[in-house]
């Protein structure tokens, strides 16, 4: 499809090459009449009529890239000075008929055919010379409004220029620093599956709101840039890599030996974790573990001499049995603990007695 600007030019070229027929036409009958009436009559609508046959053939070559776009496409510094001098030569054709035409034909009211070609051509000849001037004051307002954006508007063809498109200029380094670091070249496939999550998180379309605006009519949405930063990398220099090890090129953090967790695998259960009953304040539901069996050391039993001496190991000792008062814990202090600010518990007391016989 072509540009808008560029129909409009055509559609006004159209209309300019129907008013110089109509010129044409009632140039020639004006010159007829006027010689039929035996009219001394200045030269204006001679000039006229010269002017509107050159309009005419720049208007057909013009219009001849509708049918044929390869054949001619005038440039726009060119075609800025044909209608330029069109326009000057149909202003100036203009005044003369104006000043010479009516004025003289229309005297008496005997030449009526020569008065009323004259009044048509002075409205013929001013509407297309003013056109012609207002497509030439539009065409250079308009490319030097171009040119800030493209430095050789002047002498590209009038077609071939994007006419009123909104270009994407670079990015300045002032306006706008991306980060971008150069990649591992025998790693060229990877991709951070951090950053990766947090994109889909910040640009995911379906979790955008949905929104009853819509854009006015000739409203350019503005284009949005997405930056995608991935993790710096230093140069391999692994040179003494085989060549069927390079050409494996593992995602290092995705593939093996360094895999990376799978995030979309659902996680083990928790352990759950006893508390801690130092105090009555963080009495638990759960049942204390069961306790291990009780085994004696395979250098429990020694000799001395000629009897049998018993060494009590630690795994047989006996096992204290946790009072009300003071639960028991099951985090990782023992459970046999003493608190130093209780007072020293008495125990029996025992008295000496004589190891004779007659003490038995």
């Amino acid at each position: 499809m072509r540009n808008p600007f560029v129909l409009l030019r055509f559609v006004l070229f159209f209309f300019l090459l129907y008013l110089n027929i109509l010129a044409l036409g009632f140039a020639a009958w004006n010159i007829a009449a006027a010689r039929r009436a035996s009219f001394n009559e200045s030269g204006a609508p001679v000039f006229v009529l010269f002017n509107t046959i050159l309009t005419i053939i720049y208007l057909l070559l013009a219009l001849v890239e509708l049918v044929q776009p390869s054949f001619w496409s005038p440039k726009i510094v060119l075609e800025c000075v044909w209608v330029a001098a069109f326009s000057v030569l149909g202003l100036a054709a203009s005044i003369d008929i104006t000043v010479s035409g009516p004025l003289l034909a229309c005297q008496g009211g005997v030449h009526m055919n020569t008065c009323a070609s004259s009044t048509l051509l002075v409205v013929v000849s001013w509407v297309s010379s003013s056109l012609l001037l207002l497509y030439l004051f539009g065409l250079i307002g308009i490319t030097s409004a171009h040119s800030t954006s493209l430095a050789d508007v002047w002498g590209a063809a009038v077609t071939s220029v994007p006419w009123f498109e909104v270009l994407q200029r670079p990015e300045s380094s002032a306006s706008g620093r991306t980060l971008s670091y150069p990649k591992d070249p025998e790693s060229q496939d990877f991709e951070n599956p951090v950053f990766k999550d947090d994109e889909s998180l910040c640009f995911d379309e379906s979790a955008k709101p949905l929104s009853t605006w819509k854009p006015a009519a000739g409203f350019i949405r503005p284009s949005l840039t997405v930056v995608s930063i991935s993790a710096p990398f230093s140069k391999s220099v692994e040179g003494f890599r085989p060549e069927w090890a390079k050409d494996v090129k593992p995602r290092r953090g995705v593939d093996a030996p360094f895999l990376a967790p799978n995030t979309s695998q659902k996680s083990a259960a928790p352990r759950m974790k006893m508390k801690s009953h130092w105090s009555s304040t963080t009495a638990s539901t759960y049942a204390p573990p069961v306790l291990p069996p009780k085994t004696r050391s395979p250098l429990g039993r020694q000799r001395s001499g000629d009897g049998m001496v018993e060494i009590p190991s630690q795994m047989s000792l006996p096992v204290i049995s946790p009072s009300p008062s003071r639960p028991i814990s099951y985090g990782i202090f023992p459970e046999d603990v003493q608190d130093p600010d209780m007072p020293i518990k008495s125990c029996r007391r025992s008295n000496w007695i004589r190891a004779d016989s007659g003490s038995r």
